[in-house]
């Protein structure tokens, strides 16, 4: 399949978090495509951001890369002493070219911006 048809097809999916899964489902008749479970997540909340071909997920402190085609899970990150295990995953720029990162604390929050590929500044704090 032509790299054209596949991002076709996934522009007509819909995904969502719900309490440790991914679930893919199908824009036009709603049907569940596929659903993948987050492990070391427990019962909580996905927060969900598809960015350069690929879902990012956070749940229960970790992020998770997920193939958006069959729910892969590509990779993820524990966040091993950052925060208190919240955390957010958000757009914030109108041309979708940067994401952030953040990390609740009981006192104060983290934030960690991410520019994509499609722009041309670095990571920071």
């Amino acid at each position: 399949m032509s790299s054209t048809t596949e991002n076709a097809r996934i522009a007509d999916y819909l995904f969502v978090g719900t309490y440790g899964h991914v679930v893919a489902v199908d824009k036009r008749d709603g049907k569940i495509l596929w659903k993948t479970s987050l492990p070391f997540t427990g019962y909580k909340v996905v927060s969900i951001l598809f960015e350069d071909g690929r879902l990012f997920c956070a749940s229960g402190g970790r992020v998770f890369a997920l193939d958006p085609r069959n729910g892969a899970i590509l990779w993820s990150n524990g966040l091993s002493r950052m925060g208190s295990g919240v955390v957010f995953l958000s757009t914030v720029s109108s041309n979708n070219t940067e994401m952030v990162l953040s990390l609740l604390e009981q006192i104060r929050t983290d934030n960690h911006r991410h520019r994509t590929a499609n722009s041309s500044a670095t990571s920071s704090r």
